[in-house]
C-alpha cells in the first residue's frame, strides 16, 4: 500500500536536471516537477529523450534545421515533437477532406482490432498512444486482439513493418459511454519505436495553460467520407485531413444542447453549410493545433451529431484537461 507514496516521492524529488539526449538543448525533469512550472512560459516538452518518469523541457526556438531524407524510413536529424518533414498538399478534395501526403501527419496511427482499422490514435512518445476510451467500450481492452499501425498513409499498404503489438490499454476510469465525458485512453506499445523518421513522429502535448481559442486546427483520419446512420458509408483507404476552427464551449452547448459538453471538451467545425468534420472511423484520432511553430495535440475525436451537419460542431476531448491523468497513468505502467 506504500507504492503510491513511494512513486510520489520519486517523482517529486530533486529538481537537478540533466540535458536531454537530443540536440534540443533541453533539460530533463521529473514529470510532476515539469508540470508544476519548470516547463512553463517559453518552453514545450517531450516525453522522449529522458529517463523513466522524466520529461524533456526545451525552448521553442531550440529546433535545429532539418531536411527531408532521400526516402524510406531513414532517421532525420534533430528530432522534435510536432514537426513534419513532408509539406502539405492542396489537391484531391474528398467530401470535405484532403488526401494527406505520406508523412504529412507522422503522429497519426491506426488502431486495429483483429487486424482491421477501428479507430485513430496519436503517438505522444516512442511507446505511448493517446486515443478515445469509447473505442474499447464494446470491443474490450484485451491487448491480444489489438495492434497499432504506425507510419501509414494507405490502409491497403499495411505490412508487418507497420504493425506494433500492444501490452496495455488504459481507458479513463470515469469514462461514461452515455455522456462521453472523460473520453480518453492510453495504449502502451510492446516496444519503443523510432520516432525520428520521415513517417513516424510524435505530436507535442500542449502546456496546461493553452486553450486554442478560435484557432484553425487540423483533424485527420481514415474514417467515413460522409455520414450514414445505417453505418454503411464508405471509408477512405488514404489518410485525409481537414482544417476546422475551434469554438467556445458556450457556443458548442448552444448548438448541441445544455450539458452536452464540459471543461473536458473542446469543439470545432461550426459552419452554416457543414460538410467538414470527423466521422466514424476517425474516433480517437488527433485534433492538432500549431503553436509556437509545432503541432500540439489539442483534442481527441470523441463524438458529434452526425458528421458534417450545418450548425453541428464536432466534440473532442480537451487534452489539457487530462495532462495530470496522462502522466500519472504512464508512470504507473
Amino acid at each position: 500500500m506504500w507504492a503510491p507514496l513511494l512513486l510520489v516521492a520519486v517523482l517529486a524529488g530533486s529538481s537537478t536536471a540533466n540535458y536531454c539526449t537530443t540536440t534540443l538543448h533541453g533539460r530533463c525533469y521529473p514529470l510532476f516537477d515539469g508540470l508544476n512550472g519548470l516547463c512553463s512560459s517559453g518552453h514545450v516538452y517531450s516525453l522522449s529523450h529522458c529517463g523513466l518518469f522524466e520529461l524533456c523541457c526545451y525552448y521553442n526556438h531550440s529546433l535545429p534545421h532539418t531536411s527531408a531524407p532521400s526516402g524510406g524510413h531513414q532517421t532525420t536529424t534533430g528530432h522534435h515533437c510536432g514537426t513534419s518533414v513532408v509539406g502539405r498538399t492542396s489537391d484531391h478534395r474528398i467530401v470535405g477532406g484532403t488526401i494527406a501526403s505520406h508523412g504529412e501527419y507522422p503522429w497519426q496511427v491506426s488502431l486495429r482490432y483483429n487486424g482491421h482499422h477501428v479507430c485513430g490514435g496519436t503517438l505522444i512518445s516512442d511507446q505511448w498512444i493517446m486515443t478515445a476510451a469509447h473505442c474499447f467500450h464494446e470491443l474490450g481492452k484485451s491487448p491480444s486482439v489489438w495492434s497499432v499501425a504506425v507510419g501509414l498513409q494507405d490502409q491497403r499498404s499495411v505490412t508487418t513493418g507497420n504493425i506494433v503489438h500492444v501490452t496495455g490499454i488504459y481507458p479513463h476510469e470515469h469514462y461514461s459511454d452515455t455522456s462521453k465525458h472523460n473520453d480518453i485512453a492510453l495504449m502502451k506499445l510492446s516496444k519503443r519505436i523510432n520516432i525520428d523518421t520521415t513517417y513516424t513522429r510524435d505530436a507535442c502535448l500542449p502546456s496546461a495553460y493553452e486553450t486554442f481559442d478560435s484557432d484553425v486546427c487540423t483533424v485527420s483520419g481514415w474514417g467515413n467520407t460522409h455520414y450514414d446512420p445505417t453505418g454503411h458509408a464508405p471509408i477512405t483507404n488514404q489518410l485525409e485531413y481537414v482544417d476546422l476552427r475551434t469554438i467556445s464551449n458556450s457556443q458548442c452547448s448552444y448548438y448541441l444542447g445544455p450539458g452536452s459538453v464540459n471543461n473536458g471538451n473542446i469543439c470545432a467545425g461550426l459552419s452554416s453549410s457543414g460538410g467538414k468534420d470527423a466521422c466514424q472511423g476517425d474516433s480517437g484520432g488527433p485534433l492538432i493545433c500549431k503553436s509556437g511553430g509545432y503541432w500540439k495535440l489539442a483534442g481527441i475525436v470523441s463524438w458529434g451529431d452526425g458528421c458534417g451537419k450545418s450548425y453541428r460542431p464536432g466534440v473532442y476531448t480537451r487534452v489539457t484537461s487530462y495532462l495530470d491523468w496522462v502522466h500519472q497513468t504512464m508512470a504507473r505502467h
